[in-house]
């Protein structure tokens, strides 16, 4: 084999599993693919910061955990649809009901996201956020 026919190979071998990882998916009630990785993710507007100061403006602690001092980290896993709406919103892990149902509440509040895109179109791509209750 000449040079150029190992490189050709080396190349297709190492790039297969990085295609095969982006397409990965899964389908929604539409039958739309929703990515789990995409080229370029989703973004909340104006970046990682301003979804941060959105959630610590509008979650509200609830009362009976607090009085409780019960804290938390709620997994919340949503679509970011190619129009950048948020849908499909589920908690993850087992957390108290309030903390849950207030990280719904919230996550339903958001504004439209940047789409996901891939191979330069937009495309579903499912999203996974930690939301901490933390008491100060």
């Amino acid at each position: 084999m000449n040079l150029f026919v190992k490189k050709t190979i080396a190349i297709i071998l190492f790039a297969l599993p990085l295609i095969s990882m982006a397409q990965r998916g899964e389908r929604d009630e539409n039958n739309q693919l929703v990515l789990t990785f995409a080229e370029q993710m989703p973004e909340f507007p104006g970046g990682d910061q301003a979804m941060y100061q959105f959630l610590s403006k509008n979650l509200r602690y609830p009362q009976d955990m607090r009085r409780q001092q019960i804290e938390a980290k709620v997994f919340a896993t949503f679509v970011v649809d190619a129009k950048g709406r948020i849908k499909n919103i589920e908690i993850v892990n087992k957390v108290p009901k309030q903390f849950a149902d207030e990280t719904l509440r919230v996550l339903k509040r958001m504004p439209v996201w940047k789409p996901g895109k891939q191979g330069g179109k937009v495309v579903n791509v499912r999203y996974t956020l930690p939301v901490n209750f933390r008491l100060n």
